[in-house]
């Protein structure tokens, strides 16, 4: 390019989050995992002196951040990969609220961190970027209207598992599996806070 040799790289850092030539995020995640990992030390000796809202506090400083950030570009990795955050995730919780490494992890996330686990965060992200979509730019009435077909956001065309895997393409598809009297609510607070309600009742099944 202008003379200047490109060099062939097979994973790249740009803006915070590593790419790599298949897409497929496992070096991200990898990085996110080890950073996860240190942070897990530090709420662990952090747990043995503090109080309970000070180690959530740290919790959602340093930890939740990470993961959120930009999760919708990469949260639609598969599974084997996103499974590893998920892992560390649990092991962060059981921290947080002094529980056993081999403690059943499900009632914690639900009842007494109110967080939820990597998957079901990355669905909730790309319904609020979806609900957004469809607020401030409402696609066109379908020809046959029905009440549910006036609240669907189309598909972008796509043919290829790459295509499918797009922030746009999971974000409209996001919003059609959303239920109807969800899909209806414009307030923005109102829809976040049904949403989060709605996953709550899939986090026993995370990768459902």
């Amino acid at each position: 390019m202008d003379s200047n040799k490109l060099e062939i790289v097979i994973a790249i850092k740009f803006l915070g989050v590593t790419v790599n030539s298949t897409l497929n995020w496992a070096p991200h995640i990898s990085v996110l995992c080890n950073e996860l990992n240190k942070i897990s030390g530090l709420l662990f000796r952090a747990s043995q002196f503090q109080l309970l809202k000070a180690i959530i506090l740290l919790y959602n400083t340093f930890a939740h951040c990470k993961p959120v950030y930009c999760m919708e570009t990469w949260g639609n990795a598969p599974n084997t990969h996103l499974k590893k955050l998920y892992i560390i995730q649990k092991q962060l919780v059981r921290t947080v609220f002094r529980k056993p490494p081999w403690g059943y992890s499900a009632q914690i996330f639900k009842k007494k961190a109110k967080i939820l686990p990597v998957l079901l965060l990355y669905k909730h992200q790309i319904s609020l970027i979806a609900g957004g979509i469809f607020y401030n730019d409402p696609p066109p009435n379908p020809t046959y209207p029905t009440r549910s077909s006036k609240i669907n956001l189309p598909l972008p065309p796509s043919r290829s598992a790459c295509g499918h895997c797009k922030p746009n393409y999971q974000a409209s598809k996001a919003w059609n599996k959303r239920p109807l009297q969800i899909r209806e609510i414009k307030a923005a607070l109102s829809f976040k806070t049904a949403l989060k309600h709605l996953l709550d009742a899939h986090i026993f099944f995370p990768f459902y």
